[in-house]
């Protein structure tokens, strides 16, 4: 009896050991399943990850930005044959995901669509694969080309627009990285202080400084406050209205001038006055018109520049932002806008940087007017004369750019500025719109200024 007990008593615990298989095998294999194949670490879906030829990307005259390459076992390889357009294509890698374009159109790049049970069996079953489709970018591979190697080594940022269609010509940001060589370089990258992989064309905010003196000067115009002639007398260069007092480091270089030759002025407090007048809330008003701390719809990461909520301003605050440098921060996406705004009339464009995704066009976002068309031709014409000055005390060759440079306090004790230029080509008739920082440049004239007339000069 005490035997046959014994039997019975195994194969009861065996039986519930079976059970327990059992259940497990069913929770993994069919509660827990879906959870498991997508998991980043499932061999299966790297394998399969490694074996997909990946669409190209392209440049607006359909030269490749990024393409897949034959690699050993039936896999392929992601070449990026211009690495310094990292900031905007991105990357794909196995160990890090994507970014960028890359990461953006992931979906439509890898070819990924919804299959049926009876597909994917059969795709298994045979080892196919899906292809993905290119996608063609509005960028133009030369501008890009021209920008980057006008930048040089400096840490800053390019941006060019076709202020007809709103399409992104080139967005340069360095210091960068080379996707080709990601995966044994992101430890670096990750740490690095000098943030390689931040798109500062983008994402990066700078005080705007003496450039923000174009809004002052288009928002004055709109609100009737004075015109190009209208004379101002400033003698010492101080604006005593406010406490602290604002003030230029130096006097200005005669007692009475236009408003215009106010503008040529590298530092003249007339707009800190009309800045004054305007109020903070107005002012702002204007800055956001013209695309200062709005959202931005583009496929890759952006960031918005930041004004003062309304009800907090005070005239300090608004004399102060007037010239630059009080509460407002940008990116060089958001005064290109500003500047192609006056570039096209008063009507700002609505960026784009996708033309085609497989065989479908994406869509023209017509501009939004925000300024009339005699307040944008007059700023223009400002610009114009400012930029002749500037040129001539900086010896920089004739061309057919114009803007206005300047520089920004970069919040950095004992750090020189940053150097900006904002500007437009060709004078007469003006199609493109240009912005350029350099991180600690100094003088925006013998800095920012001629890496945009080198970036342009190919451009009519």
């Amino acid at each position: 009896m005490g035997e046959k007990r014994y039997v019975v008593q195994l194969g009861r615990a065996m039986s519930l050991c079976f059970l327990a298989v059992a259940l497990g095998i069913g929770y993994w294999s069919l509660l827990r399943a879906p959870r498991l194949v997508v998991r980043d670490d499932n061999p299966r879906l790297i394998e399969a990850e490694r074996r997909i030829r990946r669409g190209d990307i392209y440049d607006r005259h359909g030269r490749p930005l990024a393409r897949s390459e034959p690699a050993p076992n039936g896999a392929w390889q992601r070449v990026y044959p211009v690495p310094g357009i990292a900031p905007v294509v991105g990357y794909f890698t196995i160990d890090h995901g994507t970014g960028g374009i890359e990461k953006a159109y992931d979906a439509q790049i890898k070819g990924q669509r919804p299959r049926t049970p009876l597909e994917q069996f059969g795709a298994e079953l045979l080892h196919l694969y899906p292809a993905g489709v290119g996608v063609t970018l509005t960028l133009d591979l030369d501008v890009q080309l021209a920008a980057y190697n006008a930048l040089g080594d400096r840490t800053g940022a390019v941006v060019v627009l076709d202020t007809r269609n709103g399409d992104l010509l080139a967005l340069v940001s360095k210091p960068t990285f080379d996707p080709n060589t990601l995966e044994a370089d992101w430890p670096r990258l990750q740490s690095s202080p000098a943030k390689p992989m931040l798109n500062r064309a983008t994402q990066g905010l700078y005080s705007p400084g003496l450039v923000f003196e174009t809004i002052t000067l288009a928002a004055a115009m709109e609100e009737g406050l004075a015109e190009p002639s209208t004379v101002f007398t400033d003698r010492l260069g101080v604006l005593l209205a406010v406490d602290p007092p604002v003030s230029c480091p130096s006097p200005p270089p005669k007692p009475n001038f236009t408003l215009v030759e106010a503008y040529t002025w590298p530092c003249s407090v007339v707009f800190a006055g009309l800045g004054l007048e305007l109020g903070g809330e107005r002012l702002a008003d204007y800055a956001v018109r013209m695309g200062i701390g709005i959202p931005v719809e583009l496929p890759i990461e952006t960031l918005n520049g930041q004004m003062l909520e309304r009800g907090v301003w005070s005239d300090l605050l608004a004399a102060r932002t007037a010239i630059g440098e009080g509460e407002v921060l940008v990116t060089p996406l958001e005064m290109l806008l500003a500047t192609a705004t006056l570039v096209n009339d008063g009507a700002r464009p609505v960026p784009r940087l996708v033309l085609q995704v497989g065989s479908e066009r994406t869509t023209f976002s017509p501009p939004r007017p925000v300024l009339s068309a005699d307040t944008a031709r007059q700023v223009r014409e400002a610009m114009v004369q400012a930029f002749d000055v500037g040129r001539t005390k900086a010896h920089l060759p004739e061309t057919e750019v114009a803007g206005r440079a300047g520089s920004a306090e970069s919040g950095q004790p004992g750090a020189p500025p940053h150097a900006w230029f904002i500007g437009f080509a060709p004078r007469e008739h003006p199609r493109y719109a240009i912005v350029v920082i350099v991180e600690h440049g100094g003088d925006g004239w013998a800095v920012a200024a001629p890496v945009a007339i080198d970036t342009l000069s190919g451009q009519r």
